[in-house]
């Protein structure tokens, strides 16, 4: 203590920590706010960032964008990532400041060059969000090329891929259908281990089973398409090709907006799902009904 009441930086930041955590002395949030405030007037980046957590979240105090604002910035500039996230974040939400995606783009570029993982998440998530209209143009493009690919193979063998309607199945049990995961080997090798986002019981199939299947009776090479979003935050995005167990139908899906949490943001308004159907009894009344969901549906149902 006494350090600190003779202006040592660590030592004011320290007595600010024990009064915030209740580290040998009793919590108080009002000196420790005055303690962290010493430390940070004295330059201490820690010590900075912690006054501005105070006023940004209001604890202990009146929340206080402003100071909030000016003590971010005090150790962004000397190099705090977690200080260049911080002030982003309030750029993007217009947290005391205008909205400025530039600005906040500019301090994610210089906190995620200092492997801080919540900016490189933020920055992806940017890049979505900026890609949104072009990517969805894809997903849309590509669920269409995969559905082609089906009918063209129907033409030659009388039925989609994965039809199993005379193959017997062992008394007591049922036969289930086939969901295809289509994706980049890291995409599909990464999502085989989550359960399928429709929450139904279904043979787990990826891209080398179908485009084997394709391949075969087409007599030819094929590249199946992959999702545009290239960098995944939590985990990649994918499309998907469900086969029924007992009829002849497919259902081609893809998650067209913001699918930066994998299929998991089924219920969020951003997740909208684009299908094509071989009919509408396979989309409306098999695949959604079983699947115990109703997320919003950005739909087609092929003619």
């Amino acid at each position: 203590m006494k350090s600190a009441e003779q202006g040592n930086a660590v030592a004011q930041h320290y007595v600010g920590w024990a009064f915030a955590h209740g580290e040998g002395l009793d919590v108080n949030k009002k000196k420790a706010l005055y303690w962290y405030l010493k430390s940070a007037e004295n330059g201490h980046i820690d010590s900075q960032n912690n006054v501005a957590n105070f006023y940004l979240r209001g604890d202990g105090v009146e929340i206080n964008y402003q100071k909030a604002k000016y003590w971010y910035l005090k150790a962004a500039e000397q190099g705090s990532d977690y200080a260049q996230y911080e002030l982003a974040v309030m750029y993007i939400l217009g947290e005391g400041v205008e909205k400025n995606k530039q600005k906040a783009k500019d301090l994610l570029i210089k906190s995620a060059a200092q492997k801080n993982k919540s900016a490189e998440k933020a920055l992806v998530a940017i890049g979505l969000e900026d890609n949104a209209e072009k990517f969805s143009k894809k997903r849309m493009s590509d669920v269409y090329a995969i559905a082609s690919l089906l009918e063209e193979f129907k033409k030659i063998t009388g039925h989609y891929p994965f039809y199993t309607q005379n193959e017997p199945v062992q008394e007591g049990y049922k036969k289930i259908g086939t969901l295809v995961t289509i994706g980049t080997s890291t995409a599909e090798e990464q999502l085989s281990k989550e359960p399928n986002p429709f929450h139904i019981s279904s043979t787990k199939a990826y891209s080398s089973h179908l485009k084997r299947e394709l391949e075969q009776k087409l007599e030819r090479k094929i590249e199946l398409p992959t999702d545009p979003q290239e960098v995944p935050i939590y985990a990649p995005n994918a499309y998907y090709v469900y086969f029924p167990a007992e009829d002849d139908e497919y259902l081609v899906m893809a998650f067209l907006y913001n699918p930066n949490a994998f299929t998991y943001e089924l219920f969020n308004a951003h997740a909208n799902v684009y299908v094509i159907a071989s009919s509408p009894v396979i989309s409306e009344y098999r695949f959604w009904n079983s699947a115990g969901i109703k997320p919003r549906i950005f739909k087609y149902i092929k003619q």
